[in-house]
């Protein structure tokens, strides 16, 4: 049926993806990477059915290469579902082929900044790449690509910065990474807010808190999950504790398995002197880690 229906309706989305799941569940492997790679292919990008399939075929040797090996808009998106759903380390494996694949690409070289930058075992290679950008970027001569050079460059060296405890540069290279490129300013402004909440600086925090709320798009559910986690540590240098367990409740409803937002609430909610609410917090950090419940 899925064979005749792609004969009768070659380009209709829903036929192709149809015709890719009944291929492969039929173990045709040839047509149902044909009817996959056509369904991947149209534009837009077939968003969500098309990536959806290729996960799930991953193990077809060459599956997910083949499918993407010329399109780095399709890899990126691959890489930012994955991002998505928490595989980091399938994320990585992504963007580490996607470099080698397409090694002058500008969307693959900022995904591999946004994916290693929280990793300290991954910016010695980011710095070697964040310096080569930054060289290059002196000759570029489109003032957008420019911009976009720069801000990864800055961001990088942000990192290494704060690392370092530089936090004072690090500070002004994550906002001035920011403000290069305003629609890729969400990992920027984050890590200014911890160092700024390191310097103890409250008054820019909140300032760049606001920033960083209005940069956050609303599907992007992780940056959300960072932004109440980040917001609920300002509260509570504040000593506003209410207002602290309220974030984290926020980040708990789009994060639920995340035992470290309960470990959080739980010393919050102990801090209110609410010592059942605490326990139930700590007891459910317990079970999403797989131990004994204290």
């Amino acid at each position: 049926l899925g064979q005749r229906a792609l004969t009768l309706a070659p380009s209709a989305p829903s036929v192709l993806e149809e015709a890719a799941k009944s291929a492969f569940a039929a173990d045709e492997e040839d047509a149902g990477r044909e009817a996959l790679e056509e369904l991947c292919r149209l534009p837009p990008v077939r968003g969500q059915a098309c990536l959806t399939l290729l996960i799930a075929e991953r193990d077809r040797p060459g599956m997910i290469a083949e499918v993407v090996e010329t399109d780095p808009t399709l890899t990126l998106a691959l890489a930012e579902h994955l991002r998505q759903r928490g595989h980091d380390k399938a994320v990585t494996k992504v963007l580490t082929w996607a470099q080698d694949t397409f090694p002058n690409h500008l969307g693959v070289h900022e995904a591999l900044v946004a994916s290693w930058i929280r990793t300290p075992g991954g910016l010695d290679v980011l710095d070697t790449l964040s310096v080569d950008i930054l060289a290059r970027s002196a000759e570029e001569s489109d003032e957008d690509t420019k911009r976009r050079m720069q801000r990864l460059g800055y961001l990088v060296q942000g990192r290494i910065a704060e690392r370092d405890g530089r936090y004072l540069e690090a500070r002004h290279l994550y906002q001035e990474a920011a403000t290069l490129d305003p629609t890729r300013a969400v990992e920027p402004l984050l890590r200014a807010v911890k160092v700024l909440l390191r310097l103890d600086d409250l008054d820019r925090v909140e300032r760049v808190l606001k920033q960083l709320y209005r940069a956050i798009e609303p599907k992007d559910r992780l940056s959300r999950v960072s932004y109440h986690r980040v917001h609920s540590t300002a509260l509570m240098r504040e000593g506003h504790l209410r207002e602290a367990a309220a974030e984290l409740h926020k980040a708990i409803r789009l994060s639920p398995k995340d035992y470290t937002l309960y470990e959080r609430l739980g010393s919050v909610l102990a801090a209110l002197s609410d010592g059942r609410g605490a326990e139930r917090a700590q007891k459910q950090a317990s079970r999403l880690r797989g131990e004994p419940s204290p």
